[in-house]
């Protein structure tokens, strides 16, 4: 019959790393009991004891079936009474609109986008965005609130990467909201720590890929993803000297363009 057992490993052998030790007592408890399984890991300190590592362990005979573990319920990620979480995205430019579309397809659909090109705002606003923000001349962080009853964003994506932009990103949020910085355009920008610090901000940085190239494969393959207004133009090898020009120029009508030799 499987039974869950205690192991507790003190630390005060400082002259052996933990883990080799962790090792030893687990391979006891296999020969005890030929299957181990770990289900919690906790430390335990106690006033006159050394510190150790306590490891309840399952155990069970060999050739015996272990039921798995209930897994536990994930806490939640936004105040109660809402069923999803509302989102800024803070530049609707490539990225921005890829960053919108992704969220849409994991069922995210209270996205607010915010751009100073009206155009690009549109194209948000047709792949996802169910409100956006024109960020000229306005107080951007007191435009979210008004449509989040006051409360703030609970997580925004910067993917631009100006100063003012990363502020706008941060000051949207709710207590306790999440900010992912995408864009990097500038090496350096400044935040506001005190805030971040007593609202319990996260800040989360997001580069290149993790592995995650075949999801977006897919993604283009189901047509979740539509890179379609992406592409402003395909045009020939010899053309490409002058839309590079255009491009450096900050041509607004080229976002991406394809070069077929």
């Amino acid at each position: 019959m499987a039974e869950t057992v205690d192991l507790f490993v003190p630390l005060d052998e400082l002259d052996e790393p933990l883990g080799p030790r962790l090792e030893r007592a687990l391979g006891w408890a296999r020969g005890q009991a030929g299957a181990l399984r770990v289900v919690r890991r906790s430390l335990d300190a106690r006033k006159g004891r050394a510190l150790g590592q306590r490891l309840r362990v399952l155990v069970a005979r060999a050739g015996e079936t272990i039921a798995p573990e209930p897994a536990p319920a994930p806490p939640p990620r936004w105040p109660a009474g809402r069923t999803a979480p509302r989102v800024v995205v803070v530049g609707s430019g490539m990225i921005g609109v890829l960053v919108i579309q992704v969220l849409r397809e994991k069922r995210c659909r209270n996205i607010i986008a915010i751009d100073v090109d009206a155009d690009k705002l549109a194209l948000a606003k047709r792949v996802g965005a169910a409100r956006t923000i024109n960020a000229t001349d306005i107080d951007v962080p007191a435009a979210v609130r008004d449509v989040t009853d006051g409360q703030g964003a609970d997580a925004s994506f910067e993917v631009v990467g100006h100063g003012s932009t990363v502020m706008n990103a941060i000051r949207s949020l709710r207590k306790g909201g999440t900010v992912v910085l995408i864009g990097n355009l500038s090496p350096k920008v400044e935040i506001p720590l005190q805030e971040v610090v007593s609202r319990e901000i996260s800040v989360l940085g997001s580069c290149a890929s993790s592995g995650e190239i075949p999801e977006c494969i897919d993604l283009l393959a189901r047509g979740a993803i539509d890179v379609d207004p992406l592409i402003s133009l395909k045009a020939s090898l010899d053309d490409a000297p002058g839309l590079f020009e255009r491009l450096y120029g900050g041509d607004k009508r080229l976002m991406k363009v394809i070069i077929q030799p």
